[in-house]
């Protein structure tokens, strides 16, 4: 069973694809001729090693282009000094970008893991839900706002009649 490329479609899509991934994931699963569970121990093996990597890589990078941005920022700001300082600052944005998808992956793994059972996890993100959907108050026709429960009932009835 040979390993297929994802279309390219998917790559834009889930936008963390990224060339060095799928090179590892292809060089395992082709490597040898083991079954398929042996296959995916070796390579989620492999794959914590290189993402490892991939993190140390990322702050030295992110550090670097800091550096160079702070460098800039202390010359003489010139045409080709801006369009540098522009490159950098593209370049730290899409790793922000790539963290942050990062973050919501793993925040969606949480609580595809987590979220159903009847845990601490499930309740204070039911809490915290619940906190952020509630109606503190509402504004009536003359532009007070209202944040007793009767007032607020009659300002919905009288919206809704």
């Amino acid at each position: 069973m040979a390993f297929r490329s994802l279309p390219d479609s998917c790559e834009y899509q889930w936008g963390w694809w990224d060339a060095r991934f799928e090179e590892q994931v292809r060089h395992k699963w082709n490597s040898n001729t083991q079954n398929v569970l042996v296959k995916l121990k070796e390579l989620g093996l492999r794959l914590n090693c290189w993402a490892q990597k991939e993190k140390r890589l990322k702050v030295r990078r992110t550090k670097e282009l800091n550096a160079k941005l702070f460098e800039l920022g202390n010359r003489e700001i010139c045409e080709t000094a801006l369009e540098k300082m522009t490159e950098i600052k593209l370049q730290l944005n899409l790793e922000a970008d790539k963290e942050e998808l990062f973050w919501e992956q793993k925040a969606r793994i949480n609580w595809l893991w987590m979220g159903d059972r009847n845990t601490t996890f499930f309740h204070r993100s039911a809490t915290a839900r619940k906190k952020k959907n509630m109606v503190k108050g509402l504004e009536n026709d003359v532009g007070n706002l209202v944040t007793d429960f009767d007032g607020m009932s009659k300002i919905a009835a009288d919206y809704f009649k």
